[in-house]
């Protein structure tokens, strides 16, 4: 199976920018929650990722998983550039490269499947965050790639998916701890909780 050089590069680079992405989007939120310290793509009341990443939704499927949205990008960037670098050396030495490129949709198509069920939240919203719409632009880039320009009639989908979903599982344990780490909330908020906190159980001597 004759698979396109560019193609695949073009994979590698936009993985590697993903991971950028969202290893940004994670220090940036640990600035957030630790000092209050309000990100770069914070530009206004609409696009304003910080009030994203505080949102409902994100702080749940933190606090469930112990591991933020970020991090899952960063999971899913990984698998991308993996199955990439794989790709690119089965590719060489012209091996199958049926299981990987297999591998490959699988996670594009949780990507986008993840991508458009956040773009929807946010226009619930109706705020936006500015990272997360180049980490967007970056998975349509992916899709397109590997869905386009890397075609193949022959797929083994369900080994690929267990592939992808195995590996997955190795990053989030090793992504476990940090995440763990990473507080639920803004040390803003949680001032403000505990603030309220003490309100509420302080006597009122005026009664």
């Amino acid at each position: 199976m004759k698979l396109s050089r560019t193609a695949i590069i073009t994979l590698l680079i936009a993985a590697l920018a993903g991971v950028a992405t969202t290893i940004y989007q994670w220090l940036a939120l640990l600035a957030l929650r630790n000092s209050g310290e309000k990100p770069l793509c914070a530009v206004n009341e609409t696009l304003d990722c910080s009030a994203i990443w505080d949102s409902a939704v994100s702080t749940s499927v933190h606090q469930f998983s112990g591991i933020p949205v970020a991090g899952w990008g960063l999971i899913w960037s990984a698998l991308i550039l993996v199955f990439s670098i794989k790709l690119l050396l089965e590719t060489q030495k012209n091996s199958d490269s049926l299981l990987v490129l297999s591998a490959l949709r699988v996670t594009a198509i949780v990507g986008v499947i993840g991508t458009i069920v956040l773009i929807l939240y946010s226009l619930s919203l109706q705020v936006f965050c500015l990272s997360c719409i180049i980490f967007y632009i970056i998975v349509g880039i992916i899709a397109f790639t590997i869905f386009v320009k890397l075609k193949t009639d022959h797929t083994k989908m369900l080994a690929g998916g267990g592939l992808a979903l195995a590996l997955s599982v190795v990053f989030a344990l090793i992504l476990f701890i940090p995440g763990k780490n990473t507080p639920l909330q803004s040390v803003m908020n949680r001032t403000l909780i505990t603030t309220n906190e003490k309100a509420a159980t302080t006597p009122d001597h005026d009664t």
